[in-house]
């Protein structure tokens, strides 16, 4: 698949989500409506262009792993991402900061995710990707500026989060 149809599979999937109750029953309606196996099946495409290269889709498997964990599944729309492919979402960006290849975005993303959530990386990654998380302790305040001035327009779920962001500040 290219980088286009995985994003249109996702806007499907994002349009799928429920919306409003409790999270109890946000929870059935996102099995009973297979928005949790349709995340599983978004995240497993970014991160398969991820290995080949795709730096945009790399970025928005590795937004789909850390919401997974900064968020409750039943708001994300992710349920049970497969850990082996989490770490080689992890495992490329982590090689990425050895080499000092890291673009911009992920320079301000990476400390922004783990500011506001370090479990996702301390809980089973810290000493598996060790580039990963100095470059997570580093820039820890550029997300204001540049965070602020990126465009994020037809990103998908990151998209949407970054997008509130810039609303909100």
């Amino acid at each position: 698949m290219t980088l286009d149809e995985v994003a249109a599979l996702e806007r499907e999937w994002l349009d799928r989500q429920p919306h409003g109750g409790s999270l109890e029953r946000m929870h059935v309606l996102n099995q009973e409506m297979g928005v949790y196996e349709a995340g599983q099946a978004v995240f497993v495409e970014y991160v398969l262009l991820a290995r080949r290269g795709d730096i945009e889709a790399l970025k928005r498997a590795l937004f789909m792993y850390w919401y997974s964990w900064s968020e409750p599944n039943e708001l994300s729309g992710l349920f049970g991402l497969a850990q082996d492919l989490a770490a080689v979402v992890l495992g490329i960006v982590d090689d990425m900061a050895r080499r000092g290849e890291l673009d911009i975005e992920l320079k301000w993303m990476l400390p922004y995710y783990y500011m506001i959530y370090p479990l996702y990386l301390d809980h089973l990654w810290h000493d598996k990707f060790p580039n990963l998380w100095k470059a997570s302790q580093t820039n820890k305040k550029l997300w204001q500026r540049r965070g602020l001035e990126s465009s994020f327009d037809n990103r998908g779920q990151m998209g949407e989060y970054w997008r509130s962001i810039q609303e909100n500040c």
